[in-house]
């Protein structure tokens, strides 16, 4: 019986032992949980895109708010021009260049885009016009076509570009060239006048040239058709036609002679100038200037008008040292009597200004008129630079 009892007793041990060894056996598979842990991790990454997000707008604000004239892009000016960068007759051009981009402190900048290299010399209005490009220094010769309010330019009777500014003459063709081009007029910033040379055989008076054949542009023909054969002849071609005597002399401004080589053929020089006036004249693209800035606009406009004067001192001193340089090789001026003077005036005014006004619209001729013709008729210019006088 104390068998059975002990085994009985053993029996009931090893079912304890074996229901308390089943109620602590999923404590080891509880052991997966730890996966939901992962949500974590996954938490962490799903912070990192706010992060980003946050981020990439913030350097918007700060180049908006914290740029200066120092970090941002400058405006471009892109200039174009009719001859090479450093002849005579862009003087004034070279200077208001460099005016402009020393005053802009890099808020605006010209920058020069070439000659016919890039455009004709008379096909650049069409793209200033379209604005493939900003900024156009000319001649009123190259768009007398599109524009003939300007080609009157050259027929000012001695007035200077102060005198014509203060007069309204600027803001006349400036209302002109937005109406009909979309173009503005910056100013004219030059000073010359327009001589006849001869290479040989010189003459008493305008009236014995006769026979000869003089190498003009549209401005001067008016003039020098009266006296003389006028052929027109492209100026690279003009020094060529002088050597080979194709033709005997030439009308041209009493500077830049040397930018051609002129002052080795020809010798003759009449005087007074047959021309008081010019045809250098400063367009820009309206639709842009009127976009830029209000301060960049004033400082184009004051520049320009700073170069009035400026350009006319400048540009005597520059003839003054040519005209230095030339009279060592001999050359001489002839000197034209009162009344020859007083009548190339007169086909001056006849058959050059009064004939391009009626190419003109009525408004734009009488508004024009009105004002050329408080200088005419002009009294003969006086303390220019010269030559030794020729004698026969």
């Amino acid at each position: 019986m104390k068998r059975k009892g002990v085994l009985i007793v053993c029996l009931l041990l090893i079912l304890v032992l074996g229901v308390a060894l089943a109620c602590r056996a999923p404590t080891p598979a509880a052991k997966p949980t730890p996966a939901p842990t992962v949500t974590t991790t996954a938490t962490a990454t799903v912070t990192a895109p706010p992060t980003t997000v946050t981020a990439t707008p913030a350097p918007a604000p700060t180049v908006t708010v914290t740029a200066t004239p120092a970090t941002a892009q400058p405006i471009v000016v892109r200039a174009l021009r009719p001859w090479p960068w450093d002849v005579a007759d862009l003087t004034s051009y070279r200077e208001f260049f460099k005016r402009i981009n020393d005053k802009a402190e890099g808020k605006l900048v010209i920058k020069d885009m070439g000659g016919t290299e890039v455009f004709p010399a008379a096909e650049q209005l069409e793209p200033l016009r379209l604005g493939k490009v900003d900024l156009l220094v000319t001649s009123s010769g190259y768009i007398a076509g599109a524009f003939p309010e300007i080609n009157v330019n050259m027929f000012r009777f001695g007035a200077s570009d102060i005198q014509l500014r203060a007069a309204g003459y600027f803001d006349i063709l400036d209302k002109f060239a937005r109406q009909k081009l979309g173009v503005a007029v910056l100013g004219l910033p030059y000073w010359s006048q327009h001589h006849m040379y001869l290479a040989k055989n010189p003459v008493k008076s305008i009236y014995d040239l006769k026979g000869y054949k003089l190498r003009v542009v549209a401005d001067q023909q008016p003039i020098v058709e009266k006296i003389a054969a006028a052929v027109v002849i492209p100026v690279g071609e003009t020094y060529s036609a002088l050597e080979k005597g194709v033709v005997d002399g030439i009308a041209f401004p009493n500077k830049g002679l040397t930018d051609w080589g002129f002052e080795t053929v020809l010798k003759y020089r009449f005087d007074p100038p047959i021309i008081l006036g010019h045809s250098l004249t400063v367009l820009v693209n309206a639709k842009f200037f009127d976009a830029l800035p209000k301060e960049l606009q004033a400082l184009m406009k004051n520049t320009m008008a700073e170069m009035d004067k400026w350009a006319e001192d400048a540009l005597i001193a520059v003839t003054k040292k040519e005209v230095d340089m030339i009279t060592k090789l001999g050359m001489k001026s002839i000197r034209m009597s009162d009344e020859e003077w007083k009548k190339t005036q007169e086909w001056a005014w006849e058959g050059g200004f009064l004939e391009r006004l009626k190419k003109m619209p009525p408004e734009s001729a009488n508004e024009i008129k009105a004002i050329i013709g408080k200088f005419y008729p002009p009294s003969p210019p006086t303390g220019y630079p010269t030559f030794p006088a020729w004698t026969p």
